[in-house]
């Protein structure tokens, strides 16, 4: 999920997809992703670099967890990044599930990956709306229409909360007066 929340452009199927040395680079310093336009849904390349933060965690996943799942297998030449427990590259169903699990986990809910690609999209607009024309760019759409989409859920869960806010502000007013009312009953009784 953390290359996914890193690079929100990145679909499950690019996710599931990475082979080492032709999508998954390494410059010295960090991990760069790269699909040509025929790997891509919108039919443009991608290349993202992959936050520097991340990459002790993908340098100890291709030492240590990676070469052990493969050994495990009878195929230990795939390039795929991503391998299951038997040694087999991952499909789009069990990364989709473990991305599921984890977040599951992490957050008390699970979090698809189309999911978290709205996330990010209604995130950046909320960190600043003036901002939602590159919020096309950040998915990787080829019209603003879809981002105008996640602008518009951006602000309708500001409206919601603040819709929230206000009722909630007039019960507590309400339960205020209701005790007062009471209270000024019981001392007359």
């Amino acid at each position: 999920m953390t290359v996914l929340a890193s690079c929100p452009i990145l679909r499950l199927a690019n996710l599931t997809a990475i082979e080492i040395g032709r999508h998954l680079l390494f410059d010295g310093d960090r991990y760069w992703l790269f699909f040509t336009e025929e790997e891509t849904k919108t039919a443009h390349p991608y290349q993202a670099e992959l936050s520097p933060a991340l990459s002790p965690y993908i340098d100890i996943w291709l030492r240590d967890h990676r070469r052990r799942l493969l050994a495990r297998g009878n195929d230990a030449r795939t390039d795929r990044l991503w391998i299951d427990r038997w040694g087999k590259p991952m499909d789009d169903g069990p990364i989709r599930a473990q991305i599921e699990k984890r977040t599951q986990d992490a957050f008390g809910r699970p979090i698809w990956p189309h999911l978290g690609r709205s996330i990010a999209a209604t995130s950046f607009v909320d960190h600043d709306p003036d901002m939602v024309a590159l919020v096309s760019d950040l998915l990787g759409h080829a019209d603003h229409q879809t981002a105008h989409k996640y602008y518009i859920l951006a602000n309708g869960v500001r409206a919601h909360a603040a819709v929230q806010s206000a009722f909630e502000a007039r019960r507590l007013t309400a339960l205020s007066r209701y005790r007062d009312v009471r209270r000024f009953r019981d001392e007359d009784a």
